[in-house]
């Protein structure tokens, strides 16, 4: 996905060669009445006549909209001063710019002049208005000069741009420039920032030469002037378009973590919309939330673009940023893969994301609050104080992680399975089990970071990494005891509960509220024994309820089902066992403070009891 917007209509576009259509005279010696055929021609020239003036309405209306989407103000404050047939004497539109060969055939179109923000612009067109040029405008305005940049758009043209501290100048190579802006802050921002660390520099690319008017004193390298280069050449076209062309494809497994290879689940973003496609072809395709919005314009100023594949995943990255580092582009597979999920799903999930939680103990000289860490997987942090023990929000800081910091964090991630230590953990999804005396290391790497995001100091046992527990953030985390010598706690503030996830096994969130404890933590395991949670919201259902519709909708009639009833964590539940699917298998389920948690342990066989009932005792609320 190259653009949101071709760039062929917007700016160069293609040659559309309309042909008048006179009206033709009557045969000699036509039997028709003079009358009626005066008639006959009388219609077809209004009927004309009325054709070229929609004609000529639309392409004034197309050249106002786009002028205003290159000066970012609303159409309306564009107006039509005049609109004047014209045929060109070749298919240029009667402007030839540099090393451009025109036909030489005539081509109907407008001559078209604008007035916005108190300057004049004159346009010639084609009949549609698609296929433009600037003949005259104002000078354009754009403060300091940083970079020049030639090369070709996205078509092929030849285009050339200015980028100032202020707007952008482009045009096609030879013509008249027109007046740009940059279409998100994160252009600007990451475009001084590149000044402020290069020195000058003249490249020539396989996207365009640039000539760099830094005043740092970092030689950029041969991939950086590359990256300022291909930065420069979607920049211009996002000037010319009035709209941001960054975008992204993903291609993954429709069930989160599966190994699928099919690839058949699919999510686009781009030009403030998504799009995601199932697996049995169905697609959904909406305007991007606020939330989500805000998230991608950060992403996608931040990043390069890059192609990231696995056997299993494809990420096409279109990016406007400098970051191509492959630990990046893990990261924003990640981040990709679960906003696949949760667009899919309708809900989003802050543990799915969540790479590394880490409390922190207190905050020195404040009553009462206690330092917790999240790091979201693909590289974004957040520093919180909360109450000990009311856990709720004091104060919060965030940031993304420097590359010295994600550095780090991935090769913990990709080299190392789930950590716990007590409430705690690293979201690992290698293999090796990180040994205990290397916990610390990742205690003192979490407080560093917390102390540079919130600008406060850590108790010293936080700083120096005196204890991996930390103290507790969430309100009730006391109830699920110690971890034992042979398995982990999973604790969840979000699904408010925590349970035991027994040593060689891994919790996985596969999809907004279904977790699961596998073995090695691979979702493709089928044959060890494995435990599912789900969690939903009950709303109006009782328990009663919501076991009769599961037999309803998993046991088929005549069969021999055992159900019992249980307490757990001071809850009634209910035990089904026995219950039909790939492996005979059991369900609990509970509910609890409005919310349903139904377990599922398979396949059911003597050797996995011991397991299931560990994992079953252990399960605790959170308040």
């Amino acid at each position: 996905m190259k653009s949101v917007v071709t760039m062929s209509v917007l700016l160069f576009g293609l040659l559309l060669l309309g042909g008048c259509n006179p009206v033709r005279p009557l045969p000699a010696g036509s039997a028709e009445p003079a009358a009626t055929a005066t008639a006959t021609a009388d219609e077809q020239a209004a009927e004309e006549g009325n054709s070229q003036d929609a004609s000529q309405g639309g392409a004034a209306a197309n050249m106002a909209g786009v002028l205003a989407n290159q000066l970012g103000i609303d159409s309306s404050e564009v107006t039509v001063n005049s609109s004047e047939a014209v045929e060109w004497p070749n298919a240029c539109l009667g402007v030839t710019l540099e090393d451009e060969m025109c036909a030489q055939v005539i081509t109907p179109g407008y001559k078209i002049v604008l007035s916005a923000n108190g300057n004049t612009y004159t346009y010639h067109t084609d009949q549609s208005g698609s296929w433009y040029r600037l003949v005259e405008g104002p000078e354009v305005q754009i403060g300091a000069p940083i970079a020049d940049w030639r090369g070709t758009a996205d078509n092929g043209s030849c285009m050339q741009a200015r980028f100032g501290s202020e707007g952008v100048a482009f045009s096609p190579c030879g013509g008249v420039q027109s007046q740009g802006r940059y279409v998100d802050e994160t252009r600007l921002a990451a475009l001084k920032e590149w000044a402020g660390s290069y020195a000058p520099f003249q490249a020539d690319t396989d996207w365009g030469t640039l000539d760099f008017m830094g005043t740092g004193s970092e030689q950029a390298s041969t991939e950086q002037q590359a990256a300022l280069a291909r930065w420069a050449q979607t920049a211009a076209m996002e000037a010319a378009a009035g709209q941001s062309i960054a975008g992204m494809s993903y291609e993954g497994p429709e069930e989160l973590g599966s190994g699928d290879t099919s690839r058949c689940a699919i999510l686009q973003i781009g030009g403030g919309e998504s799009s995601v496609w199932a697996c049995d072809g169905t697609v959904t395709t909406a305007p991007l939330g606020e939330k989500l919005a805000a998230t991608w314009a950060d992403i996608s100023g931040r990043f390069g673009s890059f192609v990231y594949e696995t056997p299993s995943e494809r990420l096409t990255f279109e990016g406007m940023g400098s970051l191509v580092d492959p630990m990046w582009q893990r990261a924003l597979m990640a981040w990709a893969r679960v906003t696949r999920a949760e667009l899919a799903a309708g809900k989003t999930s802050a543990t799915a994301r969540t790479a590394l939680s880490w409390n922190l103990g207190k905050v020195p000289d404040a009553a009462d609050v206690c330092a917790h860490l999240t790091v979201l997987d693909y590289g974004y942090a957040y520093a919180e104080q909360r109450g000990c023990e009311s856990n709720e929000l004091v104060a919060s800081a965030e940031d993304w992680l420097t590359p010295e910091e994600m550095q780090q964090l991935d090769q913990w991630l990709y080299s190392y399975a789930p950590l716990y230590v007590g409430d705690n953990y690293l979201n690992g999804v290698g293999q090796e089990q990180m040994a205990e005396s290397e916990t610390p290391a990742v205690e003192k790497w979490a407080a560093a970071l917390w102390t540079r995001l919130s600008g406060l100091p850590l108790a010293p046992a936080a700083a120096d990494a005196g204890s991996a527990s930390g103290g507790s953030s969430d309100a009730g985390t006391a109830a699920c005891g110690e971890a034992p010598a042979d398995g982990q706690i999973y604790s969840s503030s979000e699904y408010g509960f925590c349970i035991l996830v027994p040593e060689g096994y891994a919790m996985v969130e596969s999809a907004p509220g279904v977790l699961n404890i596998v073995a090695g933590g691979d979702l493709m395991d089928h044959t060890s024994p494995r435990v599912g949670i789900e969690v939903t919201a009950a709303g109006d259902r009782t328990l009663a309820g919501i076991t009769d519709q599961m037999m309803a909708d998993y046991v088929p009639a005549g069969t021999d089902v055992t159900s019992q009833t249980l307490t757990i964590d001071g809850e009634e539940a209910v035990l089904l066992d026995d219950l039909p699917g790939q492996d005979f298998n059991r369900r609990v389920v509970v509910k609890h403070n409005n919310m349903v948690y139904s377990l599922t342990f398979m396949p059911l066989s003597p050797e996995a009891e011991p397991m299931y009932q560990a994992v079953l005792d252990s399960l605790r609320f959170l308040e």
